[in-house]
């Protein structure tokens, strides 16, 4: 899937020996900065002043995907856990980013918030894991529970809504 920025910057991935571009609309490859021990990686959203996240394959985590935010061609990995997975989806103008968390096997998700240096995993009242998907300028992020309950003979999945850390949730069946 490809994004486009409101200054004409258009993002995607383009997997040629496991490397990814970024796309400007005269399509002219830009290359991305590769971070250190980058095995593989790609974007997913970019905000008005340029600034990208994705996620990056690493030997330096153990094989793990990391998320990942380029300014400009330099690559940062986000804070994750070692022996973690997670993955940005989204950054807003601020520079807040909006992802996910998840255990080694990928069994458990939690949304999760990277503001600079400092990382918040988001609650979900509904138990489950939890998936974070935008964020907007506001701060508020939008994403999903995978729980299903069940209640009578109806299944129930829920999208949430965080802001400053509070979820709300809304049945998505």
């Amino acid at each position: 899937m490809a994004k486009l920025s409101r200054l004409g910057l258009l993002i995607g991935s383009f997997f040629w020996s496991g490397i990814s571009y970024a796309y400007p609309t005269a399509y002219t490859m830009s290359f991305l900065g590769v971070p250190a021990g980058a095995e593989g990686y790609g974007v997913t959203s970019i905000n008005d002043a340029g600034q990208m996240v994705g996620s990056t394959t690493t030997s330096a985590n153990g094989g793990n995907q990391i998320a990942t935010l380029w300014n400009g061609m330099m690559a940062t990995y986000l804070d994750t856990p070692i022996g973690k997975n997670s993955y940005a989806t989204s950054i807003n103008n601020a520079g807040k980013v909006a992802g996910t968390t998840m255990s080694n096997d990928y069994s458990v998700s939690e949304a999760t918030l990277w503001d600079k240096s400092i990382t918040t995993y988001l609650n979900t009242p509904v138990g489950g894991s939890s998936f974070g998907y935008g964020i907007n300028d506001t701060g508020k992020i939008i994403g999903k529970t995978t729980r299903d309950q069940i209640v009578g003979s109806k299944s129930y999945r829920y999208c949430l809504e965080w802001f400053n850390s509070d979820a709300a949730w809304y049945d998505a069946s």
